[in-house]
């Protein structure tokens, strides 16, 4: 059960970037995914806000906050928007995908700031993988650049991750490589 919680807007560098503060203790931050916004967290901080002071946000152009035209760096606007929070002490970071990797470039950026660091399908910002695509998502792109979508419905995941068993659960049989059990 979540007590008060605080929500707001920070202006940062022209923006005003959305966040909620709930519960008490440690500095507890939140960062979404690319494909989502703070609201991804309604489960977690609800949790977590018993134990910890949790802070989530919506990046810049996400949700609620705006987004401006402008060059901005989300590092600067995470860092800006902290110490507006006066979160000063070592802090945990949760990131999601593109949030997680924001988090991930915060602790090296600010090692003495995180206390903690929870990535969640996340990766360092800047990597290039060199794997050689799959042949069927090679086919599949080809079909979609010459305007054919009919691939598309037995070609995606049908199922995602199971909630606790941590692994994939089913993928469509032309997806038959990707099984992980």
């Amino acid at each position: 059960m979540i007590g008060d919680v605080v929500s707001g807007f920070a202006d940062v560098e022209g923006a005003k970037i959305y966040y909620e503060v709930g519960g008490e203790g440690p500095a507890f931050i939140m960062i979404h995914a690319g494909v989502a916004a703070s609201r991804q967290w309604n489960s977690e901080f609800a949790r977590f806000s018993n134990s910890y002071r949790v802070v989530r946000y919506d990046l810049r152009g996400f949700g609620k906050s705006e987004p401006i035209e402008a060059e901005f760096s989300r590092m600067r606007d995470f860092d800006t928007l902290l110490r507006q929070l006066g979160i000063e002490e070592p802090t945990i970071l949760m990131g999601c995908s593109m949030g997680g990797g924001l988090a991930m470039d915060f602790a090296l950026a600010r090692p003495s700031m995180v206390k903690a660091l929870i990535m969640v399908a996340s990766g360092p910002s800047g990597l290039k993988l060199d794997v050689p695509p799959h042949p069927s998502a090679e086919a599949a792109e080809a079909a979609y650049n010459e305007g054919d979508l009919t691939w598309w419905p037995s070609w995606r995941p049908r199922s995602g991750m199971t909630a606790w068993g941590g692994r994939l659960n089913r993928l469509t049989p032309t997806c038959e490589h990707w099984h992980m059990r």
